[in-house]
């Protein structure tokens, strides 16, 4: 696929599984795709570009994501804050907070929902598709100001929707705009590179994979990288003149030292997808939140051990995202009953969009291969 496929494709795939396939917007609604794409296309594009760019990975790709989370529903559309958002009563919920005027189970489902489904997803199933242009930046200076300038416009094309209607204090606007630059400035402390480029899946040693992105490989030594573990501290041999093969699993050093191995790929699409099911449908009271942010924090942390284990690779980061990516295929249906809009029209536009993200999803799962 050429660049400009690949960002057309993800300048459209984000809101329409950020909206469409979760099933909050009807898919007889799928022509507003035109007013939504623009600002959730738009973020998903320029996280991705300035990600890469910088020649960082997925934690500052994530935390970047988190920031636009929180961005959306706090500043733009404010729907953290309104208490009839589009005609409905969140301060009927067990878990709304009159005194901050905001329901922390909505700021979980928000900011989680938005940095996951809409834009990390989108992002990873794209680039799986991209093969060797992955980590390539795919817009140039002229292509990264229209993005831009096309994100501030539908931005401020929703922002002037919902204002009409409803105006989040200056308090809660200033809190949440400092806790987004707060978030922005964290997303790069994290640095650029590290540990040893792996396509194939079968890396090995604790640096195989010290960030869900490969970087390049050391040219310099046939060892490790220095931030890797020393394997026999204190010995500095002498390097090969020729290359060495490859070590194999029984004499690997880091398998040879009790490092277990990374999950298979299906294996990880399989947790992540019961995972993402428990929590989209934990129950909206005190005890569901807790084990919703349970659930996104274990999950986290599992992950970040599995992309430090031997042989965690791109198609791991693929299958993770087609799991996360197969549990609104069906949760949207039930989200169309319980909001009144299960209608036959409505449930067919859903299906085709199921389909479409099922498309888009196998696709991504082959090119990993």
């Amino acid at each position: 696929m050429t660049r400009i496929a690949l960002a057309v494709g993800l300048f459209l795939l984000a809101p329409l599984m950020g909206e469409y396939l979760i099933g909050n917007i009807p898919a007889t609604h799928l022509p507003g795709l035109i007013v939504l794409a623009p600002m959730y296309g738009g973020a998903a594009l320029l996280i991705r570009e300035v990600t890469r760019r910088t020649g960082r990975g997925w934690p500052t790709l994530l935390t970047l994501a988190t920031a636009y989370g929180l961005l959306q529903p706090a500043v733009i559309d404010q729907a953290l804050f309104n208490p009839s958002f589009d005609g409905h009563d969140f301060t009927a919920a067990p878990t709304h907070l009159p005194a901050l005027g905001l329901d922390p189970g909505l700021l979980l489902t928000f900011t989680a929902g938005h940095a996951i489904t809409t834009l990390a997803v989108p992002i990873a199933l794209i680039e799986a598709l991209a093969r060797h242009r992955a980590d390539q930046p795919w817009l140039g200076t002229p292509g990264l100001i229209v993005t831009a300038l096309l994100f501030a416009a539908g931005s401020w094309l929703i922002y002037d929707d919902h204002q009409r209607t409803f105006q989040a204090s200056p308090t809660q606007l200033t809190i949440s705009a400092l806790a987004v630059v707060a978030l922005t400035a964290a997303a790069f402390t994290f640095r650029p590179g590290g540990g040893r480029r792996d396509h194939t899946g079968e890396g090995r040693g604790p640096a195989a994979a010290r960030h869900l992105r490969p970087s390049a490989p050391n040219p310099s030594t046939n060892s490790v990288p220095s931030t890797a573990p020393s394997v026999n501290p204190g010995v500095n041999p002498a390097p090969d003149p020729a290359p060495s093969p490859a070590p194999s699993p029984d004499t690997s050093p880091a398998l040879s030292l009790g490092a277990r191995p990374a999950p298979r790929p299906w294996q990880v699409a399989l947790a992540v997808f019961a995972l993402d099911t428990a929590e989209t449908l934990r129950p909206e009271t005190w005890p569901g939140l807790i084990a919703g942010a349970g659930i996104l924090a274990g999950a986290a942390l599992v992950i970040i051990r599995w992309a430090a284990r031997p042989g965690w690779s791109r198609r791991h980061v693929t299958y993770l995202a087609a799991g996360a990516a197969l549990t609104p295929m069906w949760t949207g249906f039930l989200l169309l009953h319980l909001t009144g809009n299960a209608t036959p029209a409505n449930l067919a536009g859903q299906s085709l969009v199921a389909a479409t993200a099922l498309a888009v999803v196998t696709a991504a799962v082959r090119a990993a291969r």
